[in-house]
């Protein structure tokens, strides 16, 4: 046997049996947020260290071709969460953002509205973009724009129900162009 083929068809089951676990968790996740089961542990959460930490996490998975920039209206912001899943929200918008994203630019944001008492994150890319009239479908189970596409369709479906539990809600800004936002909102006290 050649031993580039053999190392090519390793690193091939790798990533099948990488993707087939990350289904698996995601199914478990969201399992375990619809019967109410998953355990939110309310706690002191430092949000641009979460933020960044996010960051940190997905600059592996990005090519050279890809700018990655974090916005913020604050040098720090302490809230009570559950910063477990504050943090799964904010990767997923990211990882999202970098699977379509094939060059330009990538943006987390970070602004904190006190009169509103709210926390706006917002996920920015420059990939395609997402239409409107599927907008909102894509947060629905297994719901892919592109069949072809890595992911098993939960991702959004996931940071929609985290982002009740929270309190906030997480949506799509129909009037960004260049590709896709993601907004998420979350209240604090």
């Amino acid at each position: 046997e050649d031993p580039v083929e053999r190392q090519a068809l390793s690193a091939n089951i790798r990533r099948m049996s990488a993707n087939l676990l990350q289904l698996i968790n995601d199914i478990l996740d969201l399992s375990r947020l619809e019967a109410g089961t998953a355990k939110l542990a309310i706690e002191p959460c430092e949000l641009v260290g979460c933020c960044r930490e996010a960051l940190s996490n997905i600059r592996y998975y990005l090519s050279s071709d890809i700018k990655l920039t974090f916005d913020t209206s604050v040098g720090s912001f302490m809230i009570m969460t559950a910063s477990q899943q504050l943090s799964q929200l904010i990767s997923r918008l990211l990882d999202n953002a970098v699977k379509f994203t094939k060059e330009g630019e990538i943006n987390l944001s970070l602004f904190v509205d006190e009169e509103a008492r709210i926390v706006r994150f917002t996920v920015t890319d420059t990939g395609p973009g997402i239409p409107l009239d599927k907008q909102e479908k894509i947060f629905e189970r297994f719901e892919k724009l592109d069949e072809f596409s890595q992911g098993s369709g939960l991702g959004l479906t996931i940071c929609r129900i985290i982002a009740e539990h929270l309190g906030g809600e997480v949506n799509i800004d129909p009037e960004y162009t260049n590709g896709a936002r993601f907004v998420f909102t979350h209240p604090y006290i």
